[in-house]
């Protein structure tokens, strides 16, 4: 967020950033100059997401702990299903649903064939950021 509201560089608040100048608020060094309550609305608004997120994950403690228990195999079973579900739901599009099983399936055979997975998903990510 300080990226985005000091510096005006977009990253995943960019939508944030557009509604500001829809609103006619404009991001920036100046921000506090020209308009300080917005800039302390913020803060207020994701100081109290963060004690909410504390709240919500001391109450939800031992659902958690209880998941836990839930056997992997079950688990993971319930996960791909939601994947390949949710790829649809989204866009209502079958295309979503392939590319959500093409590249699932890769990902399934490495974790089978004992391939660790940190060092393979670092080097996607350093393709992607090199395109």
């Amino acid at each position: 967020m300080i990226p985005a509201l000091t510096l005006v560089l977009p990253g995943s608040a960019a939508v944030l950033m557009a509604a500001m100048f829809l609103q006619g608020v404009r991001p920036g060094p100046l921000l506090l100059v020209m308009n300080p309550g917005f800039f302390y609305q913020i803060v207020a608004i994701l100081l109290t997401a963060k004690i909410a997120n504390l709240l919500i994950g001391l109450l939800l403690k031992r659902v958690f702990m209880q998941l836990m228990t839930i056997p992997s195999e079950r688990l993971m079973a319930v996960i791909a299903i939601l994947c390949v579900v949710c790829s649809f739901v989204i866009t209502q599009r079958m295309f979503k649903v392939y590319v959500t099983v093409l590249f699932g399936f890769p990902g399934f055979l490495l974790r089978e064939l004992r391939f660790p997975m940190v060092p393979s998903s670092l080097v996607s990510c350093w393709e992607i950021r090199s395109m």
